[in-house]
């Protein structure tokens, strides 16, 4: 929390409803990413089961960052055996400078290696879904992963492989491709194609 944070945020926990809040105060504090937070976030914990991947209800109340207001409502559910799911049903940006972003996002993040384990560094998840939304000029948008994005955890910044489409509704499209090496390296690396460029 320090690392993200900084001295701007505050942790509390209400055993009592099982709710974790991170206070970033109402008013803009400087964090270490140098952007400027302010608001809570909130973490109702739902689900009974002892992994880390428990079921949660994330919730943001007057939460801005660089005085764009973010709002959503994010849902953890527990899938057993390390994996779980991520759905996003009412997010959006509204800029400071006007204009707002809103979309949805379902993702399912499948634990196929190193569950039974305590140790972090053998886990190796993929991702599966996909997300739609509308961006503040008023386009619309899909993303999809055609090729699940695999992480691992000796390498826990970075996707190691794994394809993702974007596709608008002016009809450009955009493949990511999180191993363009073919060799799965932990690196931070991706390679985006459009038409026939690729940078």
């Amino acid at each position: 929390l320090r690392r993200v944070g900084g001295a701007c945020a505050t942790r509390t926990y209400a055993a009592d409803t099982r709710t974790l809040t991170i206070d970033f105060s109402p008013t803009n504090c400087l964090c270490p990413d140098r952007y400027y937070w302010r608001g809570k976030i909130m973490v109702h914990f739902t689900g009974t089961s002892p992994t880390r991947y428990s079921g949660a209800v994330v919730t943001l109340e007057s939460y801005f960052v660089n005085d764009n207001q973010h709002m959503a409502t994010r849902t953890f559910t527990d899938l057993s055996n390390g994996s779980y799911s991520v759905d996003v049903a009412n997010g959006s940006v509204i800029f400071a400078k006007g204009g707002t972003h809103t979309w949805m996002v379902h993702c399912d993040y499948a634990r196929t290696a190193g569950c039974g384990t305590p140790l972090a560094l053998d886990d190796v998840s993929s991702v599966t879904g996909q997300s739609a939304g509308t961006n503040r000029k008023g386009v619309n948008y899909t993303a999809a992963i055609t090729k699940p994005p695999i992480k691992r955890g000796d390498c826990y910044k970075y996707y190691v492989a794994g394809v993702v489409t974007l596709e608008n509704s002016k009809g450009n499209i955009l493949l990511i491709n999180y191993d363009p090496s073919g060799f799965q390296a932990c690196y931070n690396t991706a390679s985006v194609t459009s038409n026939s460029w690729t940078k």
